[in-house]
């Protein structure tokens, strides 16, 4: 099972408050660059033009992956329906076919 983290981008060019009714810290912080406000965890919330686009490399790379990786057990499932043994299917994706099977389990 995989999990996903929500990119949220507002376009904007007012302040924008964030966090819960109750004023409690939610980890959140609000960074504006030519008029776009992302919610970012705040320990990102510093960093450089180059670090910002790095964070944008990295999620839209892992998002990417969680698709790729959902579309894959999908396939897979596919292909033990269709009678294919685990180590036909592993030999297929490049692992064991006790590795493709461990994956569907956890």
């Amino acid at each position: 099972m995989t999990t996903r983290r929500n990119i949220k981008t507002v376009n904007t060019d007012r302040a924008i408050r964030v966090g819960r009714e109750d004023g409690a810290e939610d980890g959140v912080a609000v960074v504006v660059r030519g008029g776009r406000a992302v919610l970012v965890p705040r320990m990102l919330r510093n960093l450089s033009r180059q670090g910002d686009e790095l964070v944008v490399e990295l999620q839209t790379t892992a998002m990417a992956l969680h698709a790729g990786q959902e579309r894959l057990d999908k396939h897979i499932m596919a292909a033990r329906a269709e009678g294919l043994s685990w180590n036909a299917i592993g030999w297929c994706v490049g692992l064991t076919g006790q590795a493709v099977r461990k994956r569907l389990s956890e």
